[in-house]
């Protein structure tokens, strides 16, 4: 497992609130120009901080992939507990949960489109937990991807 991704700020909202700023910021720049091209101060820009901020809640740029693809597993995730916490009979509920997920994968497609380009761009570990994390809760998406 890879642990949480350390940050010099101590508030947990704040924390969470510049991630998901970075998140968006960093989707948009990773689609456009790819995860290698983009660079640390263009991801800052995005999110619309300067580099000096992003490294208070990030360590290197590898931490920004991360944040994405761990964020689309979340979404998925709570999404389909979403659906099966519910008291519909079983093919009523087979029935959301594909609703969901399909309606998921429109909602978040530029986050899967980097998630699948750019995952090999996060080291081995981190690789290892995305991919160990997809397929330990059931979360799966997509075509598969695999190592």
């Amino acid at each position: 497992m890879v642990k949480p991704i350390d940050s010099s700020i101590k508030d947990e909202q704040l924390i969470q609130k510049r991630r998901e700023q970075l998140q968006k910021g960093a989707v948009s720049l990773f689609k456009q120009k790819g995860f290698h091209r983009a660079t640390t101060r263009e991801i800052a820009k995005a999110a619309g901080f300067s580099i000096g901020t992003l490294y208070e809640y990030i360590r290197k740029k590898e931490d920004v992939l991360f944040l994405v693809c761990d964020a689309i597993y979340d979404e998925v995730k709570a999404r389909m507990e979403a659906v099966f916490n519910t008291k519909e009979t079983s093919e009523d509920t087979l029935y959301q949960a594909v609703k969901s997920y399909y309606e998921l994968m429109d909602d978040m497609q530029d986050e899967v489109l980097v998630l699948y380009q750019e995952l090999k761009a996060l080291p081995k570990d981190a690789q290892d937990y995305v991919l160990e994390k997809r397929t330990a809760d059931g979360s799966s998406f997509g075509a598969g991807y695999s190592k």
